[in-house]
């Protein structure tokens, strides 16, 4: 017999939908660093029962940004290179050896969120969250004392500047409602060795259509046009610049 979705929770349609994507209920990560997702449906992963709008690459990035702040630490002393899979090599970091926080603009679905917080748990720096909207899963949230921060970010420029300039490399994720705006108002905050991205991105609109929609990601929302001005001024290097792209998502390091 069919169910009427009206009858349902938010929770229950969250979790009736999710299962149409049997491939990713548990949450897979790619077998290599250069897989490619087929699409924007496919492309999306489930972590804990919840969606997050990344592709299959994106979760290679952000480990390898972890890895690379966990192998400066262990190697300070050693001067010793350190290989991260078959693809990449983790790059040589500037300024902080040691994570302070982790700042996510925009949560949308929550599975990033989530995969963020348990990382910052494990590792032992901050995790800050805002999206606008909330979330219509706070229970989950609140059971891992996330404290989703239901704010426009642009009206708490002043409190999230501080904390992107307090001691503690930050690494900064532009994914709300507003990408350039995030990444223009927020970079003039990084100090040296401050990681910023930003979702949703492309060289320029002409890359993405021969590169990147309907191969890795069907949305782009900001370029390097949009941002240049900003990189140029603050000093923003890129940083594991190709696995960004087939991340769809820029990443620049402050020098």
């Amino acid at each position: 017999m069919a169910v009427n979705n009206e009858s349902l929770s938010k929770r229950q349609v969250f979790y009736k939908n999710f299962r149409m994507f049997p491939q990713y209920i548990n949450g897979t990560y790619p077998l290599s660093a250069m897989q490619e997702s087929t699409g924007c449906s496919t492309g999306m992963l489930g972590f804990f029962g919840l969606w997050m709008n990344q592709n299959q690459n994106a979760l290679v990035l952000y480990d390898t940004i972890f890895k690379s702040f966990i192998a400066q630490e262990d190697m300070m002393k050693e001067h010793a290179p350190v290989s991260c899979g078959e693809h990449f090599n983790i790059p040589e970091l500037t300024g902080n050896n040691k994570i302070g926080r982790i700042i996510e603009i925009g949560s949308l679905f929550g599975g990033l969120t989530v995969l963020f917080k348990i990382f910052s748990m494990c590792y032992g720096c901050d995790f800050i969250a805002y999206d606008i909207c909330g979330s219509p899963y706070d229970e989950e949230m609140d059971q891992l004392n996330i404290g989703l921060r239901k704010t426009d970010v642009f009206e708490d420029e002043e409190k999230l500047g501080k904390e992107i300039a307090s001691e503690g490399a930050t690494i900064l994720l532009c994914d709300g409602g507003n990408k350039i705006k995030e990444f223009n108002m927020f970079s003039k905050y990084l100090k040296s060795g401050d990681i910023i991205l930003a979702h949703d991105y492309a060289p320029d609109h002409k890359y993405f259509a021969e590169n990147i929609k309907g191969k890795l990601w069907n949305w782009c929302e900001i370029t390097y046009g949009d941002i240049q001005q900003s990189v140029e001024e603050h000093n923003l290097k890129p940083f594991l610049h190709e696995l960004g792209l087939i991340s769809a998502t820029a990443c620049f390091i402050k020098e």
